[in-house]
């Protein structure tokens, strides 16, 4: 194993007490032995980091290792401190650091996403997808067997593009997939319904194709049919739950859409959509005793012999909110009040169940997970009462002509 030619006792009798001496002192001796000797600060770090001297190595892995426990970011990885030197103290390095970086962020966004096209997850034929549109041709469906992106090594086109390009919808780890998709068509489906929603909803065509064609998209037939899917599978489950015979709760509600605006002339006229959103929940736990007509009639007429102490608060309820309004002081000043000094404030979870322990609960009714389904878009207008009406009657008739 190799070693030092000077150890310490070498040093010992050279500079005889200089292991006493304080850190700066012991720094200017070794700043100006390698300044005498016309060593470079290149050839010293290089020789630091690459040699194979077990007293030398073990001192630089110790400065590369990280400590999670240390209390700044300097002192849990000492090369942070050496680059944050070099980007504050050098005004004319931090765009060469910068070049660094982005080289070795390409290499790690390389990886990903090699990683993410070449799973066995995405490695899907054609022959087994049903996306052939009408019209659109079949030349790119009967390339399959021949694996033209083997040549490519990481991005098939610009990556800043794609990195740009991936900042704008919401769904962005959808995008991230579909960097470098040049394996299947597996990938580009969910992309494209990204495409649709949140970006190009509502245009042309010659969008639509121009984007098939470049292999972020595909075709908008396939889109529409895959939403088609989607609300014709939804509204028979709703079906099949009114029809199930449990009871279940109708949600609807009114919503207008905007089209267009017409010419401004006297009146301002604007194009709009006027429809309901419905949606059934199931009552699992509701007896069907909720439905008797007659036992909710014999109730009627029984709140004019109410009187003011039905309503009145009695001296337990003042207890009860005296005991909540010092619960909810004791809340605010756990969770808000400054922590100093720290002495006061130590066992905080031990504090934070005492409080919670002070609030108190009401809850009459069990909190349970019920199945709510969507039953699409209904093109009856709500207006008052009869608008209601209106809207049973085409819940009846969905759940009576709807086949399975």
């Amino acid at each position: 194993m190799e070693t030092l030619q000077f150890n310490s006792d070498y040093w010992r009798q050279k500079i005889p007490g200089m292991q006493n001496y304080d850190i700066k002192t012991k720094l200017h001796l070794i700043l100006s032995l390698v300044i005498f000797l016309s060593i470079s600060i290149q050839c010293l770090l290089e020789y630091i980091f690459s040699t194979n001297i077990m007293a030398v190595k073990s001192r630089a892995s110790l400065f590369m290792s990280h400590k999670p426990s240390a209390n700044t970011l300097d002192g849990q990885f000492y090369p942070s401190m050496i680059y944050r030197l070099w980007h504050t103290l050098w005004p004319n390095v931090p765009g060469q650091l910068h070049k660094m970086i982005q080289l070795c962020a390409h290499k790690i966004v390389l990886g990903e996403s090699n990683a993410i096209i070449k799973d066995s997850m995405f490695q899907i034929r054609i022959q087994r997808l049903t996306m052939q549109a009408e019209n659109t041709g079949k030349e790119s469906d009967s390339e399959d067997k021949k694996d033209w992106g083997k040549g490519y090594s990481g991005f098939s086109q610009d990556p800043v593009f794609h990195a740009l390009r991936a900042s704008v919808p919401e769904s962005t780890g959808n995008i991230v997939k579909n960097i470098q998709n040049r394996e299947t068509m597996f990938l580009a489906q969910d992309f494209a319904q990204n495409i649709d929603e949140n970006i190009i909803s509502g245009t042309s065509l010659r969008v639509m194709k121009m984007l098939s064609n470049v292999g972020i998209c595909v075709s908008n037939q396939t889109i529409e049919r895959l939403k088609t899917c989607i609300s014709e599978g939804a509204i028979q489950l709703a079906v099949e739950l009114i029809t199930s015979g449990q009871l279940f709760f109708v949600i609807f509600d009114n919503i207008s859409i905007f089209l267009c605006k017409s010419q401004q002339q006297l009146t301002n006229l604007n194009t709009m959509i006027h429809t309901t959103n419905l949606a059934i929940t199931a009552l699992p736990s509701i007896s069907v005793t909720a439905e008797d007509l007659t036992a909710k009639h014999v109730l009627r007429g029984e709140r004019v012999m109410g009187t003011n102490e039905d309503i009145s608060p009695t001296p337990q309820d003042d207890v009860i909110l005296a005991n909540e309004f010092q619960a909810l002081i004791a809340d605010m000043l756990v969770h808000y009040a400054p922590r100093k000094p720290v002495s006061q404030w130590e066992n905080m979870k031990v504090m934070k169940a005492e409080v919670a322990g002070m609030m108190l609960e009401d809850c009459p009714l069990k909190v349970e997970i019920t199945n709510v389904c969507l039953a699409g878009i209904e093109t009856t207008t709500l207006m008052a009462w009869r608008g209601s009406i209106m809207l049973r009657r085409t819940v009846h008739y969905m759940a009576s002509h709807t086949t399975g």
